[in-house]
């Protein structure tokens, strides 16, 4: 798709849109990268409060990332709760990843890594075992400063049923031409702000009643004549 001035009209006529129906947005203040990372592993296939609730149990389940790191896939399911959308898929790759910085660094931290370039933190965070463009780009955004827009696949069919981008494009295509069209200074606006248009639109969705299609009214026969007359 090429990104005409129609394109750049649309974002920012979009971003305009999302500030005047949501309030402001609270900032995540990451002072260690690892959570950052924890949060978008949680939060890629979960709404946001689902994510909230997710963490405040993990939080009272287990000691700490350490003892998160060592347990079992259906352990951690178990403890964040069927409502709150973490499957053992989610959970195992929140295990390897956390493994994964363990074995290079010997801790679960990565604030020596602020001391790199962006790119090379990119490249660092991409060995992490299961780390997909969403949990990448979210790290980066609030972890690291950088200028990205994460998306969910939520949010990317969200913006395809707007017509903002054509349906046949991937997702690391659309965050980097959204980029491009997104201030450095809005670009967490902006995907808190859609990511919340996004979960209250699919929200209304599921709520909304199913129509019926009402059933055709009987057929009227004829009555048979009588046979004694």
């Amino acid at each position: 798709m090429k990104e005409t001035k129609n394109f750049k009209d649309k974002v920012q006529q979009l971003l305009r849109s999302l500030k005047r129906r949501h309030r402001k947005i609270d900032y995540p203040d990451y002072k260690e990268p690892v959570d950052a990372l924890v949060f978008a592993v949680l939060c890629e296939h979960s709404t946001t409060q689902q994510t909230l609730v997710a963490l405040k149990r993990i939080k009272e389940y287990f000691l700490d990332l350490n003892d998160l790191r060592v347990s079992r896939p259906e352990e951690i399911v178990e403890a964040c709760g069927p409502d709150t959308g973490v499957t053992n898929q989610t959970a195992l790759n929140l295990t390897l990843i956390l493994k994964a910085i363990f074995d290079k660094f010997n801790s679960l931290s990565l604030a020596d890594l602020k001391r790199q370039g962006k790119k090379e933190i990119r490249d660092t965070l991409r060995r992490f075992g299961p780390i997909s463009e969403f949990v990448l780009d979210y790290c980066m955004l609030t972890a690291f400063e950088a200028h990205a827009i994460p998306l969910t696949a939520n949010m990317v069919e969200y913006l395809k049923a707007q017509k903002l981008i054509e349906p046949d494009l991937p997702p690391p295509q659309i965050s980097l031409m959204l980029a491009r069209q997104i201030a450095a200074k809005d670009a967490y606006t902006f995907y808190a702000l859609l990511r919340k248009e996004t979960e209250q639109h699919k929200s209304k969705k599921q709520k909304k009643p199913k129509t019926r299609t009402p059933e055709p009214p009987p057929t009227e026969t004829a009555a048979e004549p009588d046979k004694n007359t």
